[in-house]
């Protein structure tokens, strides 16, 4: 009985009944299967609804299912680093995918602080907090909204961390209700781009004494990722003068392992036989994990106390999520459209993993360039991001909302100045 005292053996148990509830629930409807609806987001929602949120009826840590996720994303990251050049995206790709999110980004910061300046004006002011936790907890998950607006709490905000949650839970929200949808509409306007299969022996071969190839994949994911701690843990040191900045590098585990697996690509392919095909079915089994967490994770206390401006927020930064990446979708992808926009909008309402498995629905192994772009893609978004992730949001949390929305209007024309500049952006 120790060794399953803690509870932890517990959560791992049932996040992998949860894949399998999914699994036979899209099986069991055509319905669904027709659609290509994820089982990994069906599990997800159903964890909610079972779990200490709902009925109380699983035996969840909500305290690993938060590791799950945090771990799950930077493996998720290594193994589509990992790949050969030709199985991830090209430069274009990568640009577009990097402007996509940084427009994205920009544009919710923007709806939402006005938002907060709407309900001001009709007499039902908030604190700026609740415009500004928009794209955190769409873009960039629940770790960073409930990270920023716990410290937002200092501010003024009130039940800061509880509310990043909950905007992120209902990104999470959008990814299936609108995200699993827009998919289907799509595969009707823009089709499905034909992936080469690129089959190979190290998927299910093994010669003389060598490793499972499984085991040999695993392993160089595990030795990119204890590279990346090492990383990680001497940038935080160099940084300890700013305690604030060095503790972000925590909150990037991803995008360090990202850049430490296509360093060490090469060596690694050489030395193990890594291929892309195996590479891709380890990051869609980490995709699917991290998304049946993520969801089963998300807390809705205090959604009654603050539904008026979180319902607002939320639903003017879906819609306009959704209008952009159909929006941006031909002009920024001219290849692979549908892929691209699928890992776009569920990157812009939850995680990469939820943009990964939305992706599935079209790319099921993710041999497409589009799992590829949402990587290097990501990597070039930080100075897109940057200046509104680190100055227009303190500046409207401090109270001059005013300048925080003519700061994100300028930032958004210089964005599509530049990409038109470049090529990334067609008129």
């Amino acid at each position: 009985m120790e060794g399953f005292a803690d509870g932890v053996v517990h959560t791992g148990l049932a996040i992998a009944g949860l894949m399998l509830v999914g699994q036979g629930v899209v099986r069991s409807i055509p319905a669904l299967r027709r659609v290509g609806v994820p089982a990994a987001m069906i599990g997800g929602v159903a964890g909610l609804l079972l779990g200490s949120e709902g009925l109380g009826a699983l035996p969840f840590r909500r305290d690993v299912l938060e590791q799950v996720v945090y771990h799950g994303l930077a493996l998720t990251f290594i193994a589509v680093a990992l790949r050969p050049p030709e199985a991830t995206a090209d430069a274009r790709g990568a640009r577009g995918m990097a402007l996509g999110i940084g427009l994205l980004f920009t544009g919710q910061a923007l709806v939402g602080l006005l938002c907060v300046l709407a309900l001001g004006l009709v007499g039902a002011g908030v604190h700026p907090g609740f415009g500004a936790i928009l794209p955190l907890g769409f873009e960039q998950g629940p770790g960073q909204a409930m990270s920023l607006g716990g410290a937002w709490e200092a501010a003024g905000m009130p039940d800061g961390a509880q509310v990043g949650l909950i905007v992120a839970a209902i990104g999470f929200a959008w990814c299936v209700v609108v995200g699993v949808p827009l998919v289907a509409w799509g595969r009707r306007r823009w089709g499905v781009a034909a992936v080469a299969e690129g089959a190979s022996r190290a998927d299910n071969e093994r010669t003389g004494g060598d490793l499972e190839p499984l085991a040999a994949h695993a392993g160089a994911i595990g030795l990119v990722y204890a590279v990346t701690w090492f990383v990680c843990e001497g940038v935080f040191r160099a940084l300890s003068f700013a305690p604030d900045v060095a503790q972000m590098v925590w909150g990037f585990p991803f995008l360090f392992g990202a850049l430490v697996g296509m360093i060490l690509r090469r060596p690694l392919a050489r030395a193990l036989g890594l291929n892309g095909r195996m590479l891709g079915r380890i990051a869609g089994m980490a995709v699917d994990v991290t998304t049946v967490a993520a969801l089963a994770a998300i807390e809705l206390a205090v959604v009654w106390s603050h539904a008026l401006p979180i319902g607002l927020v939320t639903t003017v930064g879906g819609i306009a999520t959704a209008a952009v990446s159909i929006g941006l979708a031909s002009r920024l992808f001219p290849k692979q459209t549908l892929e691209h926009v699928a890992v776009l909008f569920g990157m812009g309402t939850g995680t990469t993993p939820t943009g990964l498995a939305l992706l599935r629905m079209v790319d099921p192994l993710m041999r497409s360039s589009a799992s590829g772009a949402a990587i290097g893609g990501s990597a070039m978004a930080i100075p897109m991001v940057a200046p509104v992730l680190i100055g227009v949001l303190p500046l409207a949390v401090s109270g001059s909302v005013g300048a925080a929305v003519g700061a994100c209007v300028v930032w958004i024309g210089v964005l599509l100045v530049g990409g038109w500049l470049t090529g990334t952006l067609r008129r």
